[in-house]
């Protein structure tokens, strides 16, 4: 049988920071980003539906926007819709960073099972994370969660690269340098730091900065981990300029930004019947990142 999924970070549970009040941020609810996700999923019509940055879960009624969906499971952090009963569902903690969740369940498909997991590790520079550590929180869920290298789906945003997508360091670095300086964004700084220096002084430190963590997403650790274990990539023969998966137009300040770091994978013996990554005026302004979605035979 086919079963489609779509894998989506639909950034900052549709909200955007909307200013402070006594320490507090102000949320704002984005409906037209909203709108746009329901109008692509409904477009896409997946059989498996999987939010990361599905945020603000006591302000947004997940379920009320997705009604298609028979079953659905929110960890606090994601979202899982299926359109099949989920069974054996399970949030399993990352114990570093205590808010941290991954999603894990089986799709009942009648006389099969599929085992859907669903990611989202930190990126680099958050938490302390870096390529290391991500990797290491993969080797984890392969002890912990995998039972079977059979009739799996592992899917979600990976923030990190892959081998096979070649990319130009300086272009990255020089992408992202643009997009802290624009938006005033100075990470690895105290406000205090931040404060004290010029702007020649951040430029030069958010280099720094950039330089360092492009260099070891670079070394593509986690994905070169996953496929070791067997899990293919089902967007791999997509041709390399469409493969990019953030930022979307909405957050892309330079082309040398583009990467790939949303992935779905699969256990060999589910077929890839067709994979896209859709990029249109609608998936442009609903997030940061773009939906991917493929579909298999089970």
């Amino acid at each position: 049988m086919k079963l489609k999924v779509m894998a989506y970070n639909i950034f900052f549970g549709f909200h955007k920071i909307g200013g402070f009040e006594n320490g507090h941020m102000l949320l704002q609810l984005e409906p037209e980003r909203v709108k746009a996700v329901v109008k692509t999923v409904l477009k896409e019509d997946p059989d498996i539906l999987f939010l990361t940055e599905a945020w603000y879960q006591d302000l947004v009624d997940y379920r009320k926007i997705f009604p298609q969906f028979k079953a659905a499971f929110g960890d606090g952090k994601h979202f899982l819709f299926s359109k099949y009963p989920l069974t054996a569902r399970k949030i399993f903690m990352e114990k570093r960073v205590p808010d941290k969740a991954y999603t894990s369940a089986k799709i009942n498909l009648g006389k099969k099972k599929v085992h859907f997991i669903g990611v989202h590790p930190s990126h680099s520079g958050m938490h302390h994370t870096n390529e290391k550590v991500r990797t290491d929180i993969f080797r984890k869920i392969f002890k912990k969660v995998v039972k079977s290298k059979k009739n799996l789906i592992m899917a979600g945003d990976f923030n990190s690269l892959s081998p096979r997508d070649k990319y130009n360091a300086k272009a990255l670095i020089d992408g992202n340098l643009k997009w802290s300086m624009k938006h005033d964004e100075y990470l690895g700084l105290s406000e205090e730091e931040e404060e004290n220096m010029t702007k020649p002084q951040l430029r030069k430190h958010m280099r720094k900065y950039w330089k360092k963590h492009i260099d070891e997403y670079l070394t593509a650790g986690v994905i070169k981990y996953v496929e070791s274990e067997g899990l293919i990539d089902a967007h791999k023969n997509l041709p390399r300029a469409q493969r990019y998966t953030n930022p979307t137009k909405m957050d892309r300040i330079d082309d040398g930004q583009k990467w790939r770091i949303d992935y779905i994978f699969i256990t060999p013996d589910i077929k890839v019947k067709s994979a896209k990554i859709p990029k249109n005026k609608l998936t442009e302004i609903a997030s940061d990142h773009y939906p991917i979605i493929a579909e298999f035979e089970i």
